[in-house]
């Protein structure tokens, strides 16, 4: 299986998707023209991952901004990313956040809760 790198941009996100190391990250502003279009890849990668036996995984959101059609597709990642923990016991999800940037922490909190997803919250300056 192929990994997944796509450059960030100031409307999209970087996204670093390691099949080797079982690192997925995500990181940037998430507002792009077509969320769809941008994400299709992403949600497509990441469902052929679900499928390869994986031992660990660690997957990481550090997202500055996030428009209303990009947290839909979000989610989405987040109901597979959870269907991968169900499969692996070494699956980490972590939602890095700004210390100074409560919105993007309540989003965090919100898409948790939503996806009934575990998240380990981790706030840097």
């Amino acid at each position: 299986m192929d990994n997944l790198f796509i450059e960030r941009t100031p409307y999209t996100p970087a996204v670093h998707f390691d099949y080797q190391s079982g690192s997925l990250q995500i990181s940037g502003n998430s507002f792009p023209k077509n969320p769809k279009s941008f994400y299709d890849p992403i949600l497509e990668w990441t469902e052929h991952y679900i499928l390869k036996d994986r031992p660990n995984t660690k997957v990481d959101f550090k997202l500055d901004y996030i428009s209303s059609n990009s947290r839909i597709i979000i989610l989405r990642l987040l109901k597979l990313v959870k269907l991968l923990k169900r499969q692996q016991n070494n699956t980490e999800v972590t939602w890095h956040y700004h210390s100074e940037d409560e919105e993007i922490f309540n989003e965090g909190k919100r898409l948790a809760q939503i996806s009934k997803l575990n998240l380990n919250f981790a706030s840097y300056s």
